[in-house]
């Protein structure tokens, strides 16, 4: 992974290290954050195995959820697509998108006397602004101008954003939560809310830039 820029390491430390990270406002999101699984020593019960929606359908229905959060006008340019596990947003171009992305992921047993069990072996979801394009200078860039511009996304979305450099060309801001419930219609419900406050928070700052909504 291609190390990441000064301003967008020490914004994600800045972010990391606050002392308080406000959780987001009653009722946009129940799910408690990745960081808090740490705690414990035993396995938390997951979604697998569990009854639940599809998780195709669950994500349509994060769609539509929010799409209903959005006001009309911005609602209507969405383009939308699920692919696997993944449901995207975009306004034209695809290469700029928002990502909700249902992670299930192999339980590896904790050895006796180990570390608990951390956030890279559970069951999560993580929700994003992605940048994409072929052209990684400019993905670069906009993930630049929207750390320089952090305080009013953290305004809004809470300090547990991070920004990521996440392969040599590819960056994103995103934030991951701990999927301990079944795929239902309330956590479908939470998280359209939650992903339309990405775009709320998001979407201002990216015109700055000069881009058409992502």
């Amino acid at each position: 992974m291609k190390k990441a820029s000064t301003s967008v390491t020490d914004t994600a430390n800045r972010w990391a290290e606050a002392p308080h990270r406000p959780r987001p406002p009653a009722g946009v999101l129940s799910v408690p954050s990745a960081g808090s699984r740490y705690a414990g020593s035993r396995k938390p019960k997951g979604a697998r195995g569990r009854v639940g929606l599809a998780t195709r359908d669950f994500l349509h229905l994060i769609e539509s959820a929010a799409r209903k959060e959005l006001p009309p006008a911005l609602a209507s340019g969405i383009s939308a697509r699920v692919r696997f596990s993944l449901l995207q947003l975009h306004f034209g171009d695809p290469t700029i998108h928002y990502e909700v992305w249902v992670q299930r992921r192999p339980w590896k047993k904790r050895p006796a006397g180990g570390i608990p069990p951390t956030s890279s072996r559970d069951d999560a979801i993580e929700i994003g602004l992605h940048f994409e394009g072929p052209d990684g200078a400019r993905n670069r860039a906009l993930l630049q101008h929207m750390v320089a511009r952090g305080d009013e996304v953290m305004d809004t979305l809470g300090l547990r954003i991070e920004p990521e450099e996440w392969t040599t060309n590819w960056a994103r801001l995103h934030e991951t939560v701990a999927l301990t419930s079944p795929l239902d219609s309330a956590l479908a419900a939470a998280l359209g809310q939650r992903l339309a406050a990405w775009v709320l928070a998001c979407q201002p700052v990216l015109a700055a830039y000069g881009e058409r909504p992502p």
